[in-house]
């Protein structure tokens, strides 16, 4: 029998960083598993719009945060949930029911 894993959930809850249009100075990214080497979920972030949630694929997710010692924001706070697959499939079912 295999067991599906769980997941990751960053649910941000605020956001502000130094604004270019590159992001070429303060900035975060988030990659699908445990390494920069995972795959990148979304776009580099920076700026002052909060993002959306971000769900891994899989069990880990890694954050990357670079900031340079010029403009600064007031930086940024993340939720980080592990959400488990079997207990969201039965919870819909009971909703359904």
């Amino acid at each position: 029998m295999e067991f599906p894993e769980n997941w990751v959930l960053a649910n941000f809850l605020s956001f502000d960083l130094e604004d270019k249009d590159d992001c070429g100075y303060d900035y975060l990214i988030i990659y699908d598993g445990p390494d920069d080497s995972s795959g990148q979920i979304g776009t580099k972030m920076c700026g002052s719009t909060k993002p959306t949630e971000i769900e891994s694929s899989g069990n880990t997710m890694h954050i990357l945060f670079h900031t340079d010692s010029g403009t600064e924001g007031t930086g940024f706070q993340i939720q980080i949930l592990e959400i488990s697959k079997i207990y969201t499939v039965l919870h819909l079912v009971k909703n359904f029911i």
